[in-house]
């Protein structure tokens, strides 16, 4: 929301709250031309958005053959998306202060039959880095926009996907 002062409304003039001004520039800020700009761009969201790097995609691609999970299609004009899975946000993370040298809280979660354990000297700290290891262990691969998009609809849920391959098949050739 802007912020307008009392003499701002009689004159009719609305100002750009600050806030709303740093959004702008933000957002008009040029975006990546050369292949090493966008190479950049895309390690600092991997970084941010999946704890993985611009490295780790291209060892996943290579590893999928040059192309999506599913359909083994290579990417067009746009890199793969990253396919993670979502149920490890569900997962409680506990936190216990132990109060023992400059670390004193640990935090600690189950996750795919794995326990993730860190400490800080913050109970966000802690818990902060434990959802980072999750989020990390959640990807499982690269997918074109079509598939990721379809696991998403289907909830990533191998029986709904089952169920709706079987309808498929019982139906194919009708019309």
């Amino acid at each position: 929301m802007s912020e307008v002062s009392r003499s701002d409304v009689e004159t009719g003039v609305e100002r750009a709250s600050p806030r709303s001004v740093e959004m702008f520039k933000r957002l008009s800020m040029k975006k990546p031309r050369t292949q090493a700009q966008l190479d950049k761009a895309t390690d600092v969201r991997l970084q941010k958005t999946y704890n993985r790097d611009l490295a780790w995609y291209n060892e996943q691609l290579k590893k999928q053959h040059g192309g999506c999970a599913i359909c083994e299609r290579p990417p067009g004009t746009r890199r793969l998306h990253v396919d993670h899975d979502h149920s490890w946000k569900k997962i409680k993370v506990e936190a216990a202060n132990i109060g023992i040298g400059d670390h004193t809280w640990v935090a600690s979660a189950v996750y795919l039959s794995r326990e993730y354990i860190a400490s800080g000297k913050k109970k966000s700290i802690a818990v902060k880095s434990v959802k980072r290891m999750m989020l990390r262990d959640s990807v499982r691969g690269l997918l074109c926009y079509s598939h990721n998009a379809g696991l998403q609809k289907f909830q990533d849920d191998p029986k709904l996907l089952r169920a709706a391959a079987n309808y498929l098949e019982a139906h194919q050739g009708i019309k």
